[in-house]
């Protein structure tokens, strides 16, 4: 009876992620019909579906857990005994139960406060909207509940107000222990800032859920679901299938080919699916079983395929560089995208070279024939619908036709008219499930941008950013060694830290630098987030090893080791990418994006 229950609560509450994320992109798309076809907007479209993204975020954050989909560093708990594990487990389980159901009261506490106060478009009750976040809440505490069993295996007193040392103190405390323990890393960050507000006693608990709701009402933060929807779609067409065979023809006769080819399709999906974990799990997988199959070391293949996706994030459209620009207001999305091509670009030639000196040295010599003429025409023409969409969102953003967030819906629809109309690969019957998936998996991408929020507002009220810039001015003068500086403090970060939570706090610490030693942000933006990018491959946490590691069934030891020249090249390119500027910069000056 309990599992029945448990069953019919999933299957609702995936059919209302699913729901909700249909309705966003229709509103947004058809927001961007009416305008350009009959000249008018629906000027509530942006706030209801904003509002929906929000629900979206709480109510499928519980789902995400299920999946776990919530990034968390498991090596101090990988080095204790099952009956200690267990025990620390279950406190930890515990501590986020109540962690949510404290969010939910003083969620229902803002829903109070907002009830007098009407949204700008709708004008309807702020609380209305609020209530999204305590609800999801619950329900995340229900998700907790029925699987506590699993998780397994695998009133607070006035106090005198903390100085602000006192005060930081206990956030970055509660924030390293719970790291450290396998608290995810989302949940770290709301903890942490909601222990450090309780402690305080200078600003009222109700703070905590209000920045949690506003750290995501942004419309350009709609871009990140869509983005997700139509790399899920685009997979689900089978369209990563031509853009293999269009690489092979393309480069599989070179020395070390299916090496060349899986560096090429991981730049061709990154236009894609702008995220480095899709192209691991799904092209990734794909290429790396190859390899073995034609001979290659199953480390080494492994390896390859884990680097190479590090290319999705740097090449357009990137959900990385979305978040970054809401993050910075001093860069845009389409300035960000224009500067990721150039080291893009460098970081696949710096991974094919490195491929064809691995491939020279082990005697991998395994290649494809030269292709004909009509061969390679065909192949391009069957990869023509996939290489088309990032052409499609570049276009209309620097156009001016669309947003970035309209040109996320819009490739939305064209990966759905690609799937159901011309290729007929996509089924009616799978779109639910397309959806829910990508529904579950933004829910994954957005709580951490929702959790980060809270704990970057109390940064800045502590002021470690001005302190930081501070320090690093008593220290040089010179923009290249602050920018060395920088590396070092990101490339750190990016070994300990997931990459979006580790953006989302350190673009806020060292975005005043920028301002301080004039440097130009774009530049400043793309080492930033190239660096991190390689922190997905990087011990201990290199969370794309640990994809690579689970779906091909490799030792994560073996893949480490042979990932070490691959991750040297992408040191030269990153090295590079700080040295000269134009790197990143030329495109986008071309573009009209100057300093």
């Amino acid at each position: 009876m309990a599992d029945r229950i448990e069953g019919l609560f999933v299957r609702s509450n995936q059919r209302i992620i699913a729901f909700m994320l249909g309705i966003m992109f229709i509103l947004v798309f058809t927001n961007v019909v009416t305008r350009y076809c009959f000249g008018f907007s629906i000027a509530v479209s942006e706030e209801i579906s904003t509002f929906l993204m929000i629900a979206i975020t709480y109510l499928g954050a519980g789902l995400a857990l299920r999946e776990g989909r919530h990034a968390s560093i498991d090596i101090f708990q990988d080095r204790m005994g099952e009956d200690a594990r267990r025990v620390l487990r279950g406190f930890l389980g515990i501590v986020i139960l109540v962690f949510f159901l404290l969010l939910a009261y003083y969620g229902v506490k803002l829903c109070i406060l907002g009830w007098s106060q009407e949204t700008s478009v709708t004008q309807i009750p702020r609380g209305i909207p609020y209530l999204f976040l305590p609800i999801g809440c619950v329900v995340f505490a229900v998700h907790m509940g029925f699987i506590f069993k699993k998780w397994l295996s695998r009133s607070w007193e006035q106090r005198n107000p903390l100085d602000e040392a006192g005060m930081t103190t206990v956030l970055f405390l509660v924030f390293f222990l719970a790291l450290l323990v396998g608290v995810p890393v989302s949940i770290t960050m709301g903890l942490s800032g909601m222990i450090a507000v309780l402690a305080d006693g200078r600003f009222p608990p109700v703070v905590v859920p209000q920045h949690l709701f506003n750290g995501i009402s942004s419309f350009p933060l709609m871009a990140v679901p869509f983005f997700v929807l139509a790399a899920d779609l685009m997979t689900a067409t089978g369209l990563t299938a031509s853009l293999m065979q269009f690489a092979n023809n393309l480069v599989g006769h070179i020395r070390g080919g299916l090496g060349h080819v899986n560096v090429l399709v991981s730049m061709l999906f990154a236009g894609v699916s702008g995220s480095a974990l899709a192209d691991a799990a799904g092209p990734g997988a794909i290429e790396m079983s190859m390899m073995r199959k034609a001979g290659y070391d199953a480390a080494y293949a492994g390896a390859l395929s884990a680097t190479t996706a590090t290319i999705g994030p740097i090449i357009p459209p990137s959900i990385l560089m979305v978040i970054y620009a809401i993050s910075d207001a001093r860069v845009t999305v389409a300035g960000l995208f224009l500067a990721g091509i150039g080291p893009g670009v460098l970081l696949g030639i710096g991974l094919a070279l490195m491929n064809y000196w691995i491939s020279v040295k082990h005697g991998y010599v395994f290649r494809s024939r030269r292709p004909r003429l009509g061969e390679l025409t065909r192949s391009f023409g069957l990869a023509l619908p996939s290489l088309g969409l990032p052409i499609v969102i570049m276009a209309g953003i620097l156009g001016g036709l669309f947003t970035p967030t309209e040109a996320a819906a819009v490739a939305v629809a064209y990966s759905l008219a690609i799937g159901l109309v011309f290729s007929r690969t996509l089924k009616w019957s799978r779109l639910v499930d397309v959806f829910t998936q990508s529904g579950v998996t933004s829910a994954g991408v957005l709580l951490i941008v929702s959790m980060a929020s809270i704990f970057s507002w109390l940064l800045t009220i502590l002021q470690v950013p001005q302190a930081l810039a501070t320090g690093i001015a008593n220290l040089t003068t010179s923009p290249i060694l602050v920018m060395v500086l920088v590396a070092a403090i990101v490339f750190f970060c990016g070994m300990l830290i997931d990459t979006l939570p580790a953006l989302i706090i350190l673009v806020p610490v060292l975005g005043p630098l920028v301002d301080k030693f004039h440097i130009d942000p774009l530049y400043f933006a793309m080492a930033v987030v190239l660096n991190l990018a390689i922190g997905l491959v990087t011990p201990p946490v290199g969370p794309v090893l640990f994809v690579i590691s689970t779906v091909g069934r490799v030792r994560f030891e073996d893949l480490v080791k042979a990932a070490i020249p691959l991750l040297a090249a992408e040191m030269v390119v990153l090295i590079a990418v700080i040295v000269f500027p134009p790197i990143s910069t030329f495109i986008p000056r071309l573009f009209g994006f100057t300093h």
